[in-house]
């Protein structure tokens, strides 16, 4: 038994890694936001598409369609012309009253989605796969999402409508990668904070003559190296990450064949005292790779400075680039053929612009603006032990620090690394001393296992609270606020004082901005209707399945003993019986 126990065991490892599809097979681009109208205008709409794939795709005839709730056929919304979208790139196609420029637009389209009910999808073409017939044309649908209670042809089950400047988006793993079970209600929610993106092209660069790449010459004239660019530094690591280890100076290769960085140079400093020479490093055509200061020994000064790029030769392969006073965690990057600084850092891939919010909903509020009471993060549980699971049981606690009660309708809840899921809590009121939890299973808040936080905003956008950064979470331990140290512990404590357990021993000491009495989990059922987000049980119905299917198996297992030792047992009776 144990000798067939291990041989299946060993075939289902071996089956669960193989892959399910070809190493050489394409994701499809998917649909990650949609506005389908502002508070100021019914036609101010925006489609984004990403294409997930580590290479460009081409897009040309390709298709983005629209069918209302109750129509028979579906209608181009646009069509591509030429166009490549960028490897982990987004791309944005929307109205003229979405008052975007012409460069900050892939595509525009006219308007007519309808808010309530409507369905999107992007369509390729294509004669060989599965297909289906459109106005005469082979196309393989690629993505498709609905919104409303009619969509009818939504994956599954269709998403929730946004209302007007708000937009339906996909959400994002621990690891902020696009989530896609094919099932539109699982894959996105609605956004009070619609935010188009678009990836700026690639300059298309004529490549040499001799596309294998420079070689030496046999009249002894030196090589001619070809051009290079720096196309991100990243100057000032914010915490946990720190300047000598996770600075870096991200080179892009933009022609069509590869490079051997051996014997490059790079330079940098306030006066590009620093150099660093490349070993054997091949780059990629069209591709990028970040050097960071762990390696190199490279410094960035904070105050400013600058950095370039020699060939073996000493020549200037790729320019000089300089920047002023570094912004704490942002990267000074090349977006359309110039340098900004970026909150989002993109170490060895394209580089993005941080994140815009158009279109915000207008406030009715007086014209002075309103204070809103601080409310405190307390606890966080990034990664819950067996049976329970991540998007399910993931928490973070709130408490109220006040003497008076707080209403959290319109606060947001951000988590993740990048504090890229969000929850906006409705109407909960949190009373003095009291806590609320808000559960992963109950608004998709994702927290990483290997790293990340939370904030909480007021309605004004007005930070409250932050936790502390953590690194990799312990299974089963939370992160938790204790006397003003984030700290993690074993006994997580949801909608309670928080308890340390160190080393087996547990401090109970006061926290100077929580209540000094405990509050139970019953506390949840005072808070006003509706009541706070529940706790959840473990399930006990897992438990006892498991504990009856692993003492079946110890019966089975040691059959041969039990039956031995019974008989041995008989045996004895038996004997001690005669003898008396």
């Amino acid at each position: 038994m144990r000798r067939v126990a291990f041989v299946l065991t060993v075939f289902i490892v071996w089956w669960a890694q193989l892959p399910l599809h070809a190493e050489n097979e394409l994701q499809n681009v998917v649909i990650t936001e949609v506005m389908t109208a502002s508070i100021e205008s019914a036609a101010a709409e925006f489609i984004e598409l990403y294409n997930p794939n580590d290479i460009s795709v081409q897009l040309t005839d390709w298709r983005v369609e629209y069918k209302s709730a109750n129509g028979q056929n579906w209608h181009t919304k646009y069509t591509f012309e030429e166009f490549e979208a960028q490897p982990r790139g987004f791309i944005l196609l929307a109205t003229e009253e979405l008052g975007l420029d012409e460069n900050e637009v892939d595509g525009t389209f006219s308007g007519g989605l309808a808010l309530a009910v409507g369905h999107i999808r992007i369509v390729a073409p294509d004669t060989l796969a599965e297909v289906e017939s459109t106005n005469e044309q082979q196309f393989i649908v690629h993505d498709t999402v609905g919104w409303g209670s009619g969509a009818d042809s939504a994956e599954e089950m269709a998403a929730v409508a946004a209302d007007k400047s708000q937009s339906i988006k996909r959400l994002v793993d621990e690891d902020a990668l696009f989530i896609d079970t094919n099932v539109n209600l699982d894959d996105f929610v609605v956004s009070n904070s619609p935010e188009p993106q678009r990836t700026a092209p690639v300059e298309e660069v004529i490549p040499p003559e001799e596309p294998e790449g420079p070689e030496d010459t046999d009249s002894g004239e030196s090589t001619e190296y070809p051009s290079l660019l720096i196309s991100e530094l990243f100057i000032d690591p914010d915490l946990p990450q720190t300047d000598a280890d996770d600075e870096f100076v991200e080179i892009f290769n933009p022609h069509n064949f590869e490079i051997n960085l051996e014997a490059y140079v790079v330079q940098a400093g306030s006066n590009l005292q620093y150099t660093f020479e490349i070993g054997d490093v091949v780059i990629a055509p069209r591709s990028y790779v970040a050097l960071k200061s762990s390696a190199t020994g490279l410094v960035l000064a904070n105050s400013g400075g600058a950095a370039q790029l020699l060939a073996p030769d000493g020549s200037v392969a790729a320019s000089i680039i300089r920047y002023e006073s570094a912004k704490k965690g942002q990267s000074w990057s090349r977006l359309g053929g110039s340098y900004a600084w970026t909150t989002v850092v993109t170490p060895g891939e394209p580089n993005k612009p941080t994140p815009t919010h158009t279109q915000q909903p207008i406030a009715k509020a007086p014209t002075s603006k309103r204070t809103y009471a601080k409310v405190v993060i307390t606890e966080l549980l990034p990664d819950p032990i067996s049976p329970k699971l991540d998007k399910t049981d993931e928490f973070v606690e709130l408490y109220n620090p006040n003497t008076k009660a707080v209403q959290l309708e319109g606060y947001v809840l951000k988590t993740g690394k990048t504090l890229s899921t969000s929850h906006t809590f409705e109407n909960i009121v949190l009373q003095p001393g009291q806590y609320v939890v808000v559960f992963s299973a109950d608004s998709r808040i994702s927290l990483g296992n290997s790293g990340g936080g939370a904030q909480l905003l007021d309605p004004n956008g007005d930070e409250k609270s932050r936790s502390d950064t953590y690194g990799d979470a312990p299974p089963g331990k939370s992160w938790a606020l204790k006397s003003g140290t984030w700290q993690w512990t074993a006994r997580p404590t949801p909608a309670a004082k928080n308890v340390i357990i160190l080393s087996g021993k547990a401090e109970q000491q006061s926290d100077n901005n929580e209540s000094s009495v405990a509050i139970n989990p019953e506390v949840l059922s005072a808070l006003s209707t509706p009541a706070a987000i529940p706790l959840r049980q473990a399930n006990l119905g897992l438990v006892a399945l498991a504990a009856g299917l692993a003492v079946i198996y110890g019966v089975y297992e040691y059959r041969f003993e039990i039956q031995s030792n019974y008989l041995q047992y008989r045996a004895n009776r038996k004997a001690r019986r005669k003898d008396s």
